[in-house]
């Protein structure tokens, strides 16, 4: 029986560079990649070679699905499978990046494991998979299968002619009619998880429609046994019309066409190729062959849709499970044939029936011998068992997986395979199994002799007789050791993300108390998972001083060790013991030691080290703080060698840096603690400080209002008692001054008495403005709502006299209305603007007042003359009391005015000052807050 071409060339089949895309790119970007392949394939079937006939077959098949990957390192694949669930979820498919939807783990085989057939349709059928990358040993891709490539192997011979469509057919078909959506659709093959829909329409005539392909009933390669196994149970009412395809709807992304606006009919690939149950899958075989499809509908005699057969259908038969189903049904033929020899009459009857036994039974012992080479040399694992569960058969490769000889596995014997704590859990599944009348298939483990363990998936079918009664079982064993490792291996990696991400998002609002704990919780965690011994977070921030270990993780059972690195930090500093380990940590570098072998010949003085603590393995990376080496995080066992995968590394040196942060947060959060507690203390000394400055204060404001009390009623008492004798120095000189006309006074005589009069008024006036200076006080400070205009006007009207004298001109800008004692702004502008009046040139004085809002509520007035001027450095003195500019005879005054302005704006917490140039006039302006 051929199965396989004679020749095996693996390298046929292989789809060698396959299509590639980086993952930042986007599905659109992957879709244009794949259409033009499948553009391309077509040149494929022009220029096919001789020497390669299957090169249009991996042209096409190429363009089924793109790998993603970055530099050399394969991360996912997305197949048009994908493509049509992310159109039935109606992504974006310009904006949705590969690394966001990309499938993955992928499953891989290497080069040098595919021998046979068997190796990758095992992974197929195993993974529920239509794409296996074939990489070299540094897992560097080689090439490509898919199930078009396989099927290139098959011989269209023996196996094929004696199985039947109605067999090996799907006849859970899915259709729909032609007028719904293409996006119908691709929600339907989302949905069921399937590669094509049938598009149909009710029939209506029983003649062949023009679109349909029929093949005949009996073809000539159809022997008569095959006719007699016939079985049909047709009912459809359906006629096939058309199909669309997962890689038509990656045609249809890629245009970028409104599939909910297009319609089943518009798209879908006819005439539909079509078979009969009853003819032998060689004849879909080669209608998959001639016309380059991968797959053909299946229709009754009236032409109504029955099922479906696919590339995988036909893969399916090198199932070991499948061909011992066809061994049965050679036996069972044989049977009949034995049958009608009985019933068989006369010599005529006797020698044909002789003749059909003696073909049978060769056909059968044939078979036979065929079947059983091929269970012994096929890949997985085979085993025959009675209805009492005793085993009747094992194959070689069930042999090497259990390390038992085919006696030993024979009756009960194959249950000392089972690995003890999954033999419960085998039996009661294969009770279930009889139970309920379906199929056993369990993952569960072996265990040899020599204690190895391995990972199968077990599947077994029964056998019945001819009276459909239970007679055994057959079934298959296939190692999945390695996909259990990559899934723990998977799992472990999300776990110590996960690990990493908490410990990471654990210190957001830690405390400085929680932040020790969460470190010691992640150590914890991590030795346990990895299955490490020790783990240490040491710091050598200071080279002069001991190591510190700042954190540790200890195996119970390798507590004496710790007495040595104790040891070595009380005598020395410790990286001096292994000084090829700290110049590696010192670069930046992480030292990985699955074994003291992997040390260089250079660092003798390590090894010693190590080994004399018996440190059998070792990973460590460098802490650092603003980029100097502080420390290390090191991960050592010493009961066992440990060597980590790639992405174990990645994700202890992401853990590395986590832990790196962590500390430095923890001396951030130290430092800050530490000053906020010295801040505290200043804070509570400069508080108590200012408390006692406070009370001082107070006391001397006490003090010096009282003062300023004593100090008013000693300037009226004063001014009072000053102003008597004066008034009668000034009236009696007066009443000489009015008699001298009548004495005999000199003109000398006369001028003395002159300047006494003058004194004397003179300091009448003193005394009246210094009273006037001492009485501004808060206590008066008694505010009302104040029209500043009606106040100028008031000030007018008091110096009007000398305004019509000097014929001023003077203007006056709107003025506010604001909250202000009268008596005292009436006085502050009177005494501006008689100032203004006092110091003038000899051309009439020009007087502008005006007030401007400020924008931290307030105003300010400005009162700007035309007068003589101030020279600048005089500038900052004429608001000192008695502070004078001029001699009295060319400008008389106390020098008190000016004073009295300042203290009346400082009572109302603005301030005074003046703008000028000697002989250009003066501004002054002062603040009032309202």
């Amino acid at each position: 029986m051929s199965i396989i071409s004679s020749e095996f060339n693996s390298c046929q089949v292989i789809i060698r560079n396959p299509l590639t895309i980086a993952p930042t790119a986007s599905i659109m970007d992957a879709l244009h990649l794949m259409s033009a392949e499948k553009a391309s394939c077509l040149l494929a079937i022009d220029t096919e070679q001789p020497d390669n006939p299957y090169q249009a077959t991996l042209a096409e098949a190429k363009g089924s699905c793109v790998l993603v990957v970055a530099e050399t390192q394969l991360l996912g694949i997305l197949t048009e499978r994908d493509v049509v669930r992310l159109s039935a979820e109606n992504r974006d498919l310009a904006s949705v990046t590969l690394a966001e939807v990309m499938s993955r783990p992928v499953r891989v085989l290497q080069r040098s494991e595919f021998q046979d057939i068997f190796v990758p349709l095992n992974i197929f059928r195993q993974h529920q998979i239509r794409h296996l990358v074939v990489v070299e040993e540094d897992g560097s891709i080689f090439g490509l299968l898919t199930h078009e490539t396989i099927q290139q192997l098959l011989q269209p011979v023996d196996l094929l002619r004696i199985r039947l469509v109605s067999e090996m057919m799907t006849k859970n078909v899915i259709s729909e009619s032609a007028d719904v959506s293409v996006l119908r659709l691709i929600q339907l093959m989302a949905q069921k998880r399937v590669s094509c829909v049938v598009i149909v329409e009710p029939s209506q005539s029983p003649q062949n429609p023009s679109n349909v392909n029929h093949q005949p009933t009996t073809p000539a390669t159809t022997d008569s046994l095959e006719t007699n196994l016939v079985q049909t149970n047709l009912s459809s009412a359906l006629r096939p019309i058309g199909l669309v395809t997962e890689r038509d709807i990656v045609q249809l992304q890629t245009l970028q066409l409104p599939l909910d606006r297009i319609s089943a009919r518009e798209v879908m690939s006819h005439p539909v190729f079509t078979v009969y149950p009853e003819n032998s899958l060689l004849i879909a075989h080669q209608q998959m062959q001639t016309y380059r499809i991968s797959r053909v509908v299946v229709v009754n005699q009236q032409d109504h849709l029955a099922g479906i057969v696919t590339r995988t259908s036909l893969l399916n038969l090198l199932n070991p499970i499948e061909l011992y189903q066809l061994l049965e049904i050679l036996q069972t033929k044989v049977i009949q044939l034995e049958q009608e020899k009985m019933t068989g009459s006369g010599e005529s009857g006797l020698l044909k029936d002789i003749t059909y036994r003696k073909v049978a039974e060769a056909a059968l012992q044939d078979s036979e011998r065929r079947y059983a080479s091929l269970a012994a040399a096929a890949p997985v694992s085979i085993f025959r068992m009675d209805s009492e569960g005793n085993c009747t058969y094992v194959n070689d490769r069930w042999c090497e997986m259990t390390g038992l000889s085919p006696e030993a596995a024979l009756g009960e014997g194959w249950i000392a395979a089972l690995y003890l704590d999954d033999q419960d859990r085998v039996f009661e599944a294969w009770q279930q199994s009889i139970y309920h009348a379906h199929p056993f298939q369990l993952e569960y483990r072996l265990q040899r002799p020599d204690r190895h363990i391995t990972w199968v998936y077990g599947q077994a079918v029964a056998e019945r007789s001819s009276t459909e009664e239970i007679i055994g079982y057959v079934g298959t064993l296939t190692d999945i050791s390695d996909r259990k490792r990559a899934e723990q291996e998977l799992q472990r990696q999300v776990e110590l993300n996960q690990i990493i991400t908490n410990f990471s998002n654990s210190f957001i609002n830690a405390t400085l108390e929680d932040i020790p704990k969460e470190i010691q919780s992640a150590l914890n965690v991590l030795a346990e998972l990895q299955q490490i011994d020790l783990i240490y977070v040491m710091n050598f921030s200071d080279v002069s001083q001991p190591i510190t270990v700042l954190y540790q993780w200890t195996s119970t059972d390798l507590i004496s060790i710790i007495p040595e690195f104790q040891k070595l930090s009380s005598l020395h500093h410790p990286l001096s013991y292994f000084p090829w380990s700290r110049a590696q940590l010192k670069e930046g570098n992480f030292v990985n030691l699955s074994g003291l072998d992997a040390l260089p010949p250079e660092a003798v003085i390590d090894r010693e080290n190590w080994q004399r603590l018996g440190i059998k393995s070792l990973l460590a990376f460098p802490l650092s703080c603003s980029g100097e080496l502080t420390g290390w995080l090191c991960f050592v066992n010493c009961s066992h060698e440990q060597e980590y995968s790639p992405s174990e590394m990645i994700l202890l040196e992401q853990f590395s840096v986590a832990v790196s942060h962590a500390l430095q947060y923890q001396r951030s959060k130290q430092l800050l603690q530490n000053y906020n507690h010295r801040l505290e203390q200043q804070i509570a000394e400069r508080t108590e400080a200012l408390r006692q400055s406070q009370a001082e204060l107070q006391t001397l404001n006490q003090e010096l209002l009282q003062s300023n009390k004593e100090l008013e009623n000693f300037a009226y008492i004063a001014s009072h008692d000053l102003r008597e004798p004066l008034r009668a120095i000034v009236s009696y000189t007066q009443l000489l001054q009015e008699s001298a006309a009548t004495c005999s006074f000199d003109e000398g005589m006369m001028e003395c008495l002159h300047y006494i009069h003058d004194g004397g008024q003179r300091m009448q006036q003193l005394i009246q403005d210094l009273l006037v200076y001492a009485r501004l006080s808060y206590r008066d400070l008694e505010r009302e709502s104040l029209d500043c205009q009606e106040v100028m006007e008031q000030v007018l009207s008091h110096l009007r006299v000398t305004i019509v004298e000097s014929q001023a001109m003077i203007i006056v800008d709107p003025l506010p209305t604001l909250q202000a004692n009268r008596t005292q702004m009436l006085q502050l502008l009177q005494n501006l603007v008689e100032n203004a009046l006092k110091f003038r040139q000899s051309e009439p004085p020009r007087i502008h007042i005006t007030a401007t809002p400020l924008p931290n509520e307030g105003w300010q007035f400005a009162v700007q003359d035309n007068g003589i001027g101030i020279k600048s450095e005089f500038l900052d003195r004429i608001f000192d009391i008695f502070r004078r500019l001029h001699p009295r005879t060319k400008f008389p005054g106390t020098g008190i005015g000016l004073a009295i302005c300042k203290k009346i704006v400082d009572l109302y917490g603005g301030k005074i000052w003046a703008e000028s140039e000697l002989g250009s006039g003066t501004t002054i302006y002062f603040t009032i807050s309202d």
